[in-house]
C-alpha cells in the first residue's frame, strides 16, 4: 500500500472506533439528562455567581471562579436558567468549531484529516463531551490557547501571550503552559503579564484587595475538600496520582511529594523545550501535558485542552507503515477509552492518561523533540 492509501485506511478504522465511543458518550449524556433538567450542571455555578455580581453581592461569592470570569456570564442572567444554559451550550459549539478551524491552520498535517473524522474526535472524547454537557469553560480555554499558539507560530509573541492571558480564569493551567512555551519565546510573557495586570485591576476594583485575598483563602480551603465534589485521587494530575499511590491520603507528605514532583516535571519540560532544534510543535505538546499534570486543581473536563495534541499526534507521521498506523490507532483508542472509563466508571484511571500520551509524543518527536518527521 502507498502512504495515502494507508492514511485513508487509518482514518476509516479510527472513525469506526470513535463512532463507537461517541455512542457511549451519547448514552452517558442521556443518563444524566434528568439531572440537567433539574439544574445540576456546572453552568449553574457560573449563572448563580453572575447573578450575585449583577446584584452587587460579588464580595459574597464562594467558589473557584475568579470574579473577572463571572463578569462574562452576567449577560446570561437576563434570561431564565434553561435558556441561558442553551445559549452557552451553543456558544461552546461555536468555540469548538472555531478551535478546530484554528488547529487546521496551525498544523498542516491536521488538514489531511477529513472533517467527519475531526468531528468524531470531538464527540468521542469524553472530556470535551463532559465540558459541553456541564456548560463548563474548558472549551473557551481551548479556543484561547489555540489562538495563542497560532499567533506564536506567526511570530506575534506578545499577542500570543495576551490570548493566553485571557484564559487566566484557569491560571493554574495557563501559567505553566505559558512558561513552557516562553522558554524559546520569552516575549510571550510580556503580553501575558499585561492582560494579567488588567484582570487583577478589574478584580480589585470590584472586590478590593481584602476581597481578593479572601478569594484566595476560600479557594485554598475548598481545595482541602476536593475539587467541586471530585476526590483528590480522581484528579487527572500529579496531585491525584500521588494521592492515589498514597492510598487516598491527603497528608502533608503527599502534598510535599506533589510539590516536589510538580517542580521536577516543570524543570524537565523547560529543559527539553529549551534544547536547540526543538520545534514549536514539540514545545506545544510538552506544554499541553505539563500544564495539566502540574496543575494543583484539575477535573476531567480540563483534559479538553489535549484535543489539539491528539489531533496533531494522530496526523503526524514518520514513514507510514502498517505497524505504525496500527500503533497510532491503538494509542488513540487507549487515550480515549482511558478518559472515558475514568470519567464514568473507574475514577482511579483519571491520573494515568499521560502514559500513552507521553509515549506517543516521544515516538513521534523523540525524547529531545529533534526527531524529523516526513510531514
Amino acid at each position: 500500500m502507498i502512504v495515502s492509501e494507508l492514511d485513508r485506511k487509518k482514518q476509516r478504522i479510527a472513525s469506526i472506533l470513535l463512532l463507537a465511543l461517541t455512542l457511549l458518550n451519547i448514552l452517558g449524556v442521556l443518563r444524566v439528562i434528568p439531572y440537567l433538567r433539574q439544574g445540576y450542571q456546572d453552568f449553574g455555578v457560573f449563572y448563580r455567581g453572575a447573578e450575585m455580581v449583577r446584584a452587587g453581592q460579588a464580595g459574597q461569592l464562594h467558589d473557584f471562579h475568579p470574579i473577572f470570569e463571572e463578569l462574562l456570564f452576567v449577560p446570561f442572567t437576563y434570561f431564565n436558567f434553561r435558556l441561558a444554559y442553551l445559549l452557552w451550550t451553543l456558544l461552546n459549539v461555536l468555540f469548538m468549531a472555531l478551535s478546530l478551524g484554528v488547529i487546521r491552520k496551525m498544523f498542516s498535517e491536521v488538514r489531511e484529516l477529513g472533517w467527519p473524522l475531526m468531528i468524531l474526535m470531538v464527540t468521542g472524547f469524553a472530556p470535551a463531551v463532559r465540558a459541553m454537557m456541564q456548560g463548563q469553560d474548558s472549551i473557551l480555554l481551548l479556543l484561547l490557547v489555540t489562538v495563542g499558539v497560532l499567533l506564536l507560530m506567526r511570530g506575534r509573541d506578545g499577542w500570543a501571550g495576551a490570548a493566553l492571558g485571557a484564559g487566566l480564569f484557569k491560571f493554574h493551567i495557563v501559567i505553566p503552559l505559558a512558561l513552557v512555551l516562553a522558554v524559546r519565546r520569552p516575549r510571550l510573557l510580556a503580553g501575558l503579564a499585561c492582560v494579567a495586570a488588567l484582570l487583577v485591576a478589574i478584580s480589585v476594583t470590584i472586590l478590593g484587595w481584602g476581597g481578593l485575598f479572601h478569594y484566595v483563602r476560600v479557594v485554598l480551603q475548598m481545595e482541602n475538600h476536593g475539587a467541586g465534589g471530585t476526590p483528590t485521587v480522581a484528579m487527572p494530575n500529579l496531585r491525584g496520582l500521588i494521592a492515589e499511590l498514597a492510598g487516598g491520603s491527603g497528608a502533608i507528605a503527599a502534598n510535599v511529594a506533589t510539590m516536589v514532583a510538580s517542580v521536577g516535571a516543570l524543570g524537565i519540560a523547560l529543559w527539553r523545550v529549551g534544547k536547540t532544534g526543538t520545534s514549536l510543535r514539540y514545545a506545544f505538546a510538552v506544554a499541553s501535558v505539563t500544564s495539566i499534570m502540574i496543575s494543583y486543581h484539575a477535573v476531567i473536563h480540563d483534559l479538553t485542552l489535549l484535543l489539539p495534541l491528539v489531533l496533531l499526534l494522530f496526523s503526524a507521521r514518520e514513514t507510514a507503515t502498517p505497524s505504525e498506523i496500527w500503533l497510532d490507532i491503538g494509542l488513540l483508542f487507549l487515550t480515549y477509552t482511558g478518559v472515558l472509563w475514568g470519567s464514568s466508571l473507574w475514577a482511579w484511571l483519571n491520573p494515568w492518561w499521560w502514559i500513552p500520551v507521553v509515549f506517543w509524543i516521544n515516538r513521534k518527536y523523540g525524547w529531545t523533540g529533534e526527531k524529523p518527521l516526513a510531514c
